[in-house]
């Protein structure tokens, strides 16, 4: 389970990573599967195209690709209390947010496949939070290769992670 504002840990409670921005932050957790082939068959989705054209085939996207940022995390041997998610009370998001010491990474998770600067809008958000900087971003789609959205932010083909 990812706790926006609170890093992520599945063996107790989260522990605020925000002290400051508390008041700001919504207080739902975000939960999602680590095997989406048990969510298609709990959903009843037996075929790739019925997946591919339903309604939630960008929530299964993103819980594919939570899942494997954290599994490969987990894999090599990285802490997880740096992978979690930022939303506020007024429900502006970020997917995932990567921290490496007092560095951000935020990244944002489309099922599509050429992505726009409007994706990484919610990436703004980090700025405001003193004592940290933003870093470089990322948006997890399905392009068949790399590029860059601004000079600060490249796509990454879900092959890729």
């Amino acid at each position: 389970m990812l706790n926006e504002g609170h890093k992520c840990d599945p063996d107790s409670t989260s522990t605020s990573t925000w002290s400051s921005v508390d008041k700001r932050l919504a207080k739902t957790p975000k939960i999602f599967f680590m095997d989406t082939g048990l969510v298609c068959y709990l959903t009843r989705w037996t075929t790739p195209d019925v997946l591919r054209n339903g309604a939630a085939a960008g929530y299964v996207f993103e819980t594919f690709v939570v899942s494997e940022v954290l599994k490969s995390y987990m894999n090599a041997g990285a802490n997880l209390r740096d992978v979690w998610f930022y939303r506020d009370q007024r429900k502006r998001e970020i997917d995932l947010v990567i921290q490496e010491g007092r560095v951000l990474h935020p990244v944002e998770v489309k099922a599509g496949i050429l992505i726009g600067a409007d994706a990484t809008r919610s990436f703004s958000l980090l700025e405001g939070l003193s004592g940290y900087e933003v870093g470089f971003g990322h948006v997890v789609c399905q392009t068949e290769e790399p590029y860059f959205i601004s000079r600060d932010v490249q796509t990454v083909p879900v092959w890729a992670i």
